[in-house]
C-alpha cells in the first residue's frame, strides 16, 4: 500500500463491516428477547446490546470487548438454555464471533464519530460501489461488447492511478 499513496498508512476498519455484525447480533437477539423464559436469565443482554453500537461508534474497543466478555460470561451460566434453543445457539455464536473479531481488529478500530464529524470517511463503500458499477456495467451478459475478467482488472487499475495521480505523474515523466 506504501508504493501506491507514497505516505505512510493506517489501517481503519471499515464501519460498514463492523455495523452488520452488530446487526446480526441484534436481529438474533429480537427474535428471543421476547420469550418469556428468557426473560429472568438474560436481563443484561437487553441492557448491553444496544450500548454495544455505541460503544464501537464512539471508539472504546477495550469497553466494548469487555461488554462481549460479560455477555458472554451470562450466556455461559446457563448452558442448559443454549442446547435447548437453536436461536440462542446462533446469538452465543454471534456474540463469541464478534469477541473474536474485536479482538483481532482492536488497532484497526477508531473512533468514527469524530471521523464522520470531522469529515473524514468511515467506510470504503462509496469506492467499492463505484468500482462494482463500473463493472457490472461492462460485465453484463446481456451487452454486446463485454468485457474480459482481465479486461476489466486493468481498466480498474488505470481507473485507480488516474484517481491517486500516479498516471498523471508517469505520463509527465515519459514526457520529460
Amino acid at each position: 500500500m506504501l508504493s501506491a499513496t507514497r505516505q505512510p498508512v493506517t489501517h481503519i476498519l471499515d464501519w460498514f463491516h463492523l455495523s452488520m455484525r452488530l446487526g446480526h447480533i441484534e436481529q438474533a437477539w429480537e427474535g428471543i428477547r421476547h420469550r418469556q423464559d428468557l426473560n429472568v436469565f438474560l436481563r443484561d443482554v437487553a441492557v448491553h446490546m444496544p450500548r454495544m453500537r455505541h460503544l464501537l461508534w464512539s471508539g472504546y474497543v477495550r469497553e466494548a470487548t469487555r461488554t462481549v466478555k460479560h455477555l458472554l460470561a451470562q450466556l455461559d451460566q446457563y448452558p442448559g438454555l443454549r442446547d435447548t434453543s437453536i436461536k440462542l445457539r446462533r446469538l452465543y455464536e454471534l456474540i463469541t464471533n464478534l469477541r473474536t473479531y474485536l479482538v483481532q481488529n482492536k488497532t484497526s478500530i477508531v473512533n468514527y464519530c469524530q471521523r464522520y464529524w470531522s469529515g473524514k470517511p468511515i467506510s470504503s463503500s462509496p469506492a467499492e460501489s463505484a468500482a462494482n458499477s463500473l463493472v457490472n456495467a461492462r460485465m453484463n451478459k446481456k451487452r454486446q461488447m463485454r468485457w474480459s475478467p482481465i479486461g476489466a482488472h486493468r481498466v480498474l487499475q488505470v481507473r485507480a492511478a488516474v484517481a491517486d495521480g500516479r498516471l498523471k505523474k508517469a505520463k509527465l515523466d515519459l514526457a520529460a
